[in-house]
């Protein structure tokens, strides 16, 4: 949970990231309340922020939220300003499968925040229903005591999480050996 930026309540936002494949890091990160255009869009600025460059191509998501006409529109439309945001900057899209972990490099990433990361903040609430902390769980008195003691009310603000994240990415993910690269 992160402090919702309008309502100041606890709410599970969306991390929308792009991840460079040939060095294995995540070089562009936006969290929102939900998954949208914005929110694809900031993260891709993100990445040509990091990177100095736009990226040759992208492998996108399934998600109605990434293949919207704001990213998309074809290259009839270009003259009329209407092209997508990538083709109007030469990135070439691909598409992953649908319900296919494998056609997406960045799930051995997300997999990695989730087990190292995620978990260590006091308000992680786990990946899956199946996977929920106990003090989501029924009749878990003792580990919600333990909760509000430690926690209260307290909530990370969703810049504090993108700070965090960044810093967890470059200090610690980074600085490992990831399988598939070349060394020299």
């Amino acid at each position: 949970d992160v402090k919702h930026p309008f309502t100041g309540k606890a709410h599970r936002p969306t991390l929308i990231c792009f991840y460079d494949g040939r060095s294995r890091m995540p070089v562009g990160l936006s969290i929102m309340p939900t998954e949208n255009t914005d929110n694809i869009s900031e993260a891709l600025a993100d990445a040509v922020r990091t990177l100095g460059k736009f990226p040759e191509a992208v492998i996108l998501d399934n998600g109605r939220a990434f293949k919207a006409k704001h990213f998309t529109e074809s290259n009839e439309f270009y003259d009329s300003g209407l092209a997508g945001i990538y083709e109007r900057y030469g990135i070439i899209t691909h598409f992953t499968k649908p319900y296919n972990s494998q056609s997406k490099p960045i799930e051995s990433f997300f997999n990695q925040l989730n087990e190292r990361f995620s978990k260590m903040l006091p308000t992680y609430l786990g990946n899956s229903i199946s996977n929920k902390v106990p003090r989501l769980k029924r009749n878990e008195k003792l580990h919600i005591a333990a909760y509000e003691k430690q926690v209260g009310n307290w909530l990370p603000t969703i810049p504090e999480v993108v700070n965090a994240i960044k810093r967890w990415s470059i200090e610690i993910y980074g600085k490992e050996s990831h399988g598939g690269l070349r060394k020299g």
